[in-house]
């Protein structure tokens, strides 16, 4: 993977026709809300380029708040070149989910891989987060009849509105979304609301071990939301390792960063 840093403004977004009313948007459109400037990242992926516009995680704005979702992080990089590498993870599954979106890189890389881009839902609970995704969406979808669709989700809110809109998903994607301890129960519960009752459907979860704190948290929400968790050796696989060690982070991620694979468990 490789790309290129250029500066851009933010422009107004235009809706893609599903995510409707922002309840966020009096604060988008306030004069104490400052468009922040983008840098376009371009990823090559299974012979396409996809563009990605990425914000700094701190809001220089009039909220001065901090978030993590306008900006890419390595766990996500890693799982889209683990979709990239078995394509049929997506174009095998009749919906595909993703949870925490932020700019959208994983979610857009399942959309290119997938025989119709308009089965993958892309979701983050950040209406300023949201904004670049649809950005980044109408970037790589300029013109095809077929595109991603974008929506809010907050987990624990409005899950069940939200099932009722979209239905489950046969794979439900995540990169980089456990970080809190309060929002991993949440999480499982979102997917196992979210998840199609197939044998076939599954949750993949990458994620920074920070330390190895969040493994317990993961591993006892998942196993109460009645889900059997499979370990992906990213070492094992070539590209993986390679692309982990060419990331420049604070520390080495080979032994850092984790991708799960989790399935409903066997009905008795």
């Amino acid at each position: 993977m490789s790309h290129k840093n250029c500066s851009y403004e933010l422009p107004v977004a235009e809706g893609d026709g599903n995510s409707g009313g922002s309840r966020d948007e009096e604060c988008l459109n306030s004069e104490e809300y400052q468009r922040p400037v983008l840098t376009k990242e371009t990823f090559h992926v299974a012979g396409k380029d996809v563009y990605i516009f990425t914000a700094p995680k701190f809001d220089g704005g009039g909220s001065g708040t901090f978030l993590t979702g306008q900006s890419l992080w390595p766990s996500a990089k890693v799982l889209a070149l683990y979709l990239t590498l078995f394509a049929e993870t997506v174009k095998s599954a009749c919906g595909v989910l993703e949870l925490g979106s932020g700019p959208g890189l994983v979610g857009l890389t399942a959309a290119l891989l997938a025989d119709n881009p308009a089965k993958v839902v892309i979701t983050d609970h950040e209406e300023r987060v949201l904004e670049i995704t649809r950005m980044n969406i109408i970037a790589n979808f300029p013109s095809q009849p077929e595109f991603p669709r974008c929506a809010h989700l907050n987990w624990g809110e409005n899950v069940e509105e939200f099932l009722k809109q979209y239905g489950r998903f046969d794979l439900i994607i995540g990169s980089d979304i456990v970080y809190r301890e309060d929002s991993i129960p949440l999480l499982f519960k979102t997917v196992q609301t979210l998840l199609s009752p197939k044998d076939s459907s599954s949750f993949l979860l990458a994620y920074d071990t920070r330390g190895g704190w969040l493994d317990g948290h993961v591993h006892q929400h998942s196993e109460q939301a009645g889900l059997t968790r499979e370990d992906i050796a990213l070492a094992d696989i070539p590209a993986c390792r390679q692309l982990l060690g060419s990331i420049q982070w604070d520390y080495p991620l080979n032994e850092k960063l984790r991708l799960l694979k989790f399935t409903r468990k066997a009905r008795r």
